[in-house]
């Protein structure tokens, strides 16, 4: 049985050499046709036909008695015969010949246009990923050159003397004080249904914040602070308009959103927990709006500690869309296209605000 094996396995071994022998001599033979001129191909061939009719012609006169006699030499029309004999065998090869020439040159032309092609299609591929690198790049630059402005800024608040080193929280403490007086005035009664009832009160406890955001803004370093939240609404447009050079295909929304999102999240881990609820505050206010949309967007509010912030009013961050406290993976392409497509139509509900630091 192992003998068998054995001679099975040596002559499948001495299949797979033969085999791999005509090959490659069929390659070898190949390649070393394709290097042979074309041009001195058809020469040759050309010469051996002429040569070919020329002979054949020599060897009819050559079997009279005199082989370089000519029959019939006197006579004009004999001469137009043979003529006609030579043009009729030799026009119709040569002919070919040349069609032949011409049908390898149009060969030889497409296949330089098709690599002329394939050489310029890599080298604009080369050049769109040069400019995308050199984009990118720019655009980083940029963005990271507002990080660090908006680190200035942040230092700049925390070293002022009004603020000294709690000046977030100084902040937060003017907000709820504001809001505290707001709530000690008197209320107006809501004669109506539940439900209608609950709606009025929601929307007044909405605009109740919205003032107290509003007076509390005021009241502090109007210049620091629009610098401040003009910066943060910068840094998230710019991240927001670059342009994502991903290729068109299903999962387009998804590869964009992200990788705008990458930087959106760069930038949140530089916030404090003090710092978002600021910018919550300043979202509440009248122009707020245009930070509010990149907020939401980019769930920058992610990492909100809301239990010591607005107390019992948390119903208060229905004011923000649901995609602000939402992580990555929460969040599906019809969030991401819903979203966009409710800010351009302008549907989103705005309430009244007043007062504020302007973001824009």
């Amino acid at each position: 049985m192992n003998t068998r094996l054995a001679y099975e396995f040596r002559k499948k071994i001495l299949k797979e050499k033969i085999v791999r022998f005509f090959k490659y001599r069929y390659i070898i033979t190949k390649e070393t046709i394709e290097k042979i001129n074309f041009t001195l191909i058809l020469s040759l061939t050309s010469t051996l036909l002429i040569t070919a009719v020329t002979s054949t012609l020599y060897y009819n006169f050559s079997k009279n008695s005199e082989p370089t006699a000519i029959p019939h030499a006197e006579e004009l029309q004999y001469w137009g015969q043979i003529g006609d004999f030579i043009g009729g065998v030799l026009n119709p090869l040569l002919s070919f010949l040349a069609l032949m020439a011409v049908l390898h040159t149009i060969k030889i032309q497409r296949h330089e246009l098709k690599e002329a092609r394939e050489e310029a299609k890599l080298a604009n591929t080369i050049q769109n990923k040069q400019t995308e690198v050199f984009e990118r790049q720019n655009f980083e630059s940029v963005l990271f050159r507002l990080f660090d402005v908006h680190n200035k800024i942040t230092d700049r608040i925390l070293n002022t003397k009004k603020y000294s080193d709690s000046a977030f929280q100084k902040l937060l403490s003017s907000f709820k004080s504001e809001l505290a007086e707001l709530d000690n005035a008197e209320q107006p009664t809501i004669n109506s249904g539940p439900s209608t009832s609950y709606f009025i009160w929601r929307q007044n406890e909405i605009d109740k914040i919205a003032k107290a955001a509003g007076a509390t803004l005021s009241k502090q370093n109007q210049e620091t602070l629009s610098h401040y939240f003009r910066n943060i609404y910068q840094i998230l447009k710019i991240i927001d308009e670059q342009q994502f050079s991903g290729e068109n295909t299903t999962t387009r929304i998804r590869d964009e959103y992200t990788f705008k999102r990458r930087y959106s999240s760069m930038f949140r881990a530089l916030l404090t927990g003090d710092e978002l609820k600021i910018i919550v505050v300043n979202c509440y206010t009248n122009n707020g709006s245009g930070l509010k949309k990149y907020i939401e967007k980019y769930s920058i509010l992610k990492h909100l500690e809301t239990y010591d912030f607005l107390d019992d009013r948390k119903m208060a961050l229905d004011f923000f869309n649901e995609m602000a406290f939402l992580d990555s993976e929460n969040i599906s392409d019809a969030h991401i296209s819903r979203f966009d497509f409710n800010k351009q139509r302008g549907t989103l509900s705005r309430t009244s605000r007043v007062f504020g630091i302007a973001n824009e």
